[in-house]
């Protein structure tokens, strides 16, 4: 690393790979805070059925259009 290098900002985000789209309220510096707050703001709506609260965390795992991913905000000019 350069001592004057500027890092950007990276954050974890669920993804939707069937519409490539991110759940951008999950957005957070740490991986498993982004998962859980999907399964908590936004599971139920997504999945289009009652999953039961402890069965979500497994529910998710087994859900192949979902990952949680590292994305980079960069400045556009």
């Amino acid at each position: 690393m350069k001592p004057s290098q500027k890092l950007t900002p990276k954050y974890w985000v669920v993804h939707d790979k069937k519409t490539d789209d991110v759940f951008i309220e999950t957005a957070h510096k740490t991986m498993t805070v982004a998962i859980d707050t999907f399964l908590s703001d936004c599971a139920y709506e997504y999945s289009g059925k009652v999953v039961a609260d402890e069965d979500l965390p497994h529910w998710f795992d087994e859900e192949d259009s979902l990952e949680c991913i590292l994305i980079e905000i960069n400045r556009v000019r």
